[in-house]
C-alpha cells in the first residue's frame, strides 16, 4: 500500500531538505510568535482596545502567513510563498511597534527590535532567492 500522501516528503520540491528546514522554520513562527501574540495581550500601557488591536495587527498576519508559506512548500508555489513572507513581515514590523511601545529597557527593546529585523531581513533574502519551485518566473 503505497499512497502519496503517505510519503509527504515525496511532494516537497527540491532540494527537500532546505524546504523542510524552511516548512518548520515558516510553523515556528506560527507556533512561537504568532500564537502567543493573539493570546496574550501586550501590556504597553496604551488602551485595552489599543491593546487588543496590536495584538490582532501582528499576530494574525503572522499565523496565516507563517501556514501560508509553510504549505506552499509542498506544493512548490512560488506566489504563495512568497505572499506568506509578505505576510510574515507585515506582522514583524507591527511586532516591533508593540516592543517599542512595552515598557522595557532600552537594552531589552533594542534586542527585541533587533531579533524582528534580523528576522525580516532574512525572510526578504528568501522571498528574492526562490528558485526552482513550480510556476518560478526565471524557470518559465
Amino acid at each position: 500500500w503505497r499512497t502519496p500522501w503517505s510519503y509527504p516528503w515525496s511532494f516537497l520540491k527540491e532540494p527537500r531538505a532546505l524546504s523542510a528546514i524552511m516548512a518548520v522554520l515558516y510553523l515556528s513562527i506560527v507556533v512561537l510568535i504568532g500564537l502567543p501574540t493573539l493570546l496574550v495581550l501586550p501590556g504597553t500601557g496604551l488602551a485595552d482596545h489599543f491593546d487588543l488591536s496590536l495584538a490582532v495587527l501582528a499576530g494574525v498576519p503572522l499565523v496565516a502567513g507563517g501556514l501560508i508559506a509553510a504549505i506552499s512548500l509542498w506544493g512548490g508555489a512560488w506566489f504563495l510563498e512568497r505572499g506568506g513572507i509578505v505576510l510574515i513581515i507585515g506582522g514583524l514590523i507591527v511586532r516591533a511597534v508593540i516592543i517599542v511601545a512595552l515598557p522595557y529597557t532600552d537594552a531589552v527593546t533594542a534586542i527585541g527590535v533587533g531579533e524582528v529585523w534580523a528576522l525580516s531581513l532574512a525572510l526578504a533574502g528568501r522571498f528574492f532567492i526562490i528558485r526552482g519551485l513550480d510556476l518560478d518566473p526565471r524557470e518559465v
